[in-house]
């Protein structure tokens, strides 16, 4: 199923050569595709953790800067549309 809503970048002290995110419910290991609906560059992301609860709710997912930065966003916070695969 898909949603829409606000991601927001991961800061993070050691770059990843990987796509990974971070999500208020999906399980760790689920694979997310994540459409900029900007631009509709996508990219598909590994959950390695839930989201802090202290996050704002508008905010759907967490990105890391690799995938920020695959996804061409230029804002801190930008709407995207997830897509859930099993």
């Amino acid at each position: 199923f898909e949603v829409e809503g606000l991601a927001e970048l991961i800061e993070e002290d050691e770059p990843s050569a990987k796509f990974f995110a971070l999500h208020r419910t999906a399980k760790v290991g689920t694979v997310i595709k994540v459409k900029n609906m900007m631009n509709d560059l996508t990219v598909y992301v590994r959950v390695v953790g839930a989201m802090p609860s202290v996050v704002d709710e508008k905010v759907i997912i967490k990105l890391n800067q690799k995938a920020y930065d695959h996804l061409k966003a230029i804002d801190k916070r930008f709407r995207v549309q997830l897509s859930y695969f099993q």
